[in-house]
C-alpha cells in the first residue's frame, strides 16, 4: 500500500507541471519586437505607421500645415463671445478655437513620436543590421529618425520647451511623466539624428523613392530650416520672458547654407521654370519627377 501511495503523488505533481505547460502556449500570430525587427519587411510596415500619423488631419493633412501656419492667435479666440460659437461661420475671425484645437495635435505628435522610438530602438537591436546587406534597416531607421525630428521640430516651434525623450515608454511609465527640455538640447538631438539619417536614406529617384517617402534632400532642408531656428532669437520662458539667441549661433548658420549648397550642388532637386505647372501638377495629383522641387509630399491616401 505504501508504495501506491508514493507512486500516485509522483503522478499527482507530474500532472499538474504537464498543466502548467499546457496552459503557458503563445499564438504564432502575435508578432513581439524581437520578430518584427528580424523581418524587414514587418519593420517597413512598422515605419509606415509612423508615416500614417504624419497624414494625420491633425497633422500635415490639416491643422499644422494649413492652419496653424496661416493663422494667428485672433482664430483661436474669435472676434467676440458671440461668433466663436457659431459653427457655421468661416470667417477671419474663427476657425473653432476649442480646447481640442491645440490638444489634439499636441497628443497625435507624441504618438508619431513614440511610434518612431519604437522604431529606431527596434532597428537598434535588430540582427539584420550587423547583417552585411544591411543597407534596407538603415534607411529605414534614417526615415524613423527624420520622422521623429519632424514631430520634435513642430512641438518646439508651437509650444518652446516640452517634454523630451528618445527612448519608448516603459512598461512602469517611469520615462512619462517628464518635465520640460530646453529647446535648444532638442534642436541639438534632432540636427545630431538628422546627420546620421542623411547618410543612409536615398535621393529622390534612388531605389524608387519618390518625393512621398522621406528622402536625402528634403533631410538636408530639415537640417537647414531647424538650423535657422536654433540659431533664431525665441521667447525663452525665464522671468521677463526675454528674446535670446544661444551664443554659438553663428554655427548654425553655417551648417544651414552647407546643407543647402549640398542640395543645390547635386542638382536633383531643381526650381520648376514653370510656376503654373507646380499647382497643376498638384491639383492633378501628379509628383514632378522632372524637377523635383517639392522634396517632400505628404502621402495622403485616396479621396482625401
Amino acid at each position: 500500500m505504501k508504495k501506491l501511495k508514493y507512486i500516485i503523488i509522483i503522478l499527482t505533481g507530474l500532472s499538474i507541471v504537464a498543466c502548467n505547460d499546457f496552459l503557458n502556449t503563445s499564438t504564432p500570430s502575435k508578432l513581439v519586437g524581437q520578430t518584427v525587427y528580424s523581418s524587414v519587411f514587418y519593420t517597413q510596415n512598422e515605419v509606415m505607421g509612423i508615416y500614417s500619423l504624419v497624414a494625420n488631419d491633425n497633422l500635415y493633412a490639416k491643422s499644422v500645415s494649413l492652419l496653424w501656419s496661416t493663422n494667428t492667435d485672433i482664430e483661436f479666440a474669435g472676434a467676440d463671445t458671440t461668433t466663436i460659437t457659431q459653427n457655421t461661420n468661416r470667417g477671419s475671425s474663427n476657425y473653432y478655437g476649442t480646447s481640442a484645437n491645440p490638444v489634439l495635435p499636441w497628443t497625435n505628435i507624441y504618438k508619431m513620436i513614440e511610434r518612431a522610438n519604437l522604431c529606431v530602438e527596434g532597428i537598434n537591436n535588430s540582427p539584420l543590421l550587423s547583417q552585411k546587406d544591411s543597407t534596407t534597416m538603415k534607411i529605414l531607421r534614417g526615415e524613423a529618425l527624420s520622422m521623429r525630428a519632424m514631430g520634435y521640430y513642430e512641438l518646439v516651434k508651437h509650444w518652446g520647451d516640452v517634454p523630451f525623450k528618445e527612448e519608448p515608454t516603459l512598461p512602469d511609465l517611469s520615462n512619462v511623466y517628464l518635465g520640460k527640455t530646453n529647446r535648444d538640447t532638442i534642436y541639438n538631438h534632432m540636427i545630431k539624428d538628422l546627420l546620421v539619417a542623411e547618410k543612409s536614406v536615398p535621393w529622390v529617384g534612388q531605389l524608387s523613392y519618390t518625393s512621398e517617402k522621406i528622402t536625402k534632400g528634403f533631410i538636408k532642408g530639415l537640417i537647414a530650416r531647424i538650423c535657422l531656428s536654433a540659431g533664431g532669437y525665441s521667447l525663452r520662458d525665464k522671468a521677463g520672458y526675454p528674446m535670446e539667441r544661444v551664443a554659438n549661433w553663428r554655427d548654425y548658420y553655417v551648417l544651414a547654407n552647407q546643407k543647402c549648397k549640398e542640395i543645390i550642388d547635386n542638382g536633383t532637386h531643381k526650381l520648376n521654370p514653370s510656376y503654373l505647372s507646380v499647382w497643376k501638377n498638384i491639383n492633378a495629383l501628379t509628383l514632378d519627377q522632372t524637377y523635383n522641387e517639392n522634396m517632400f509630399e505628404v502621402a495622403l491616401g485616396l479621396g482625401q
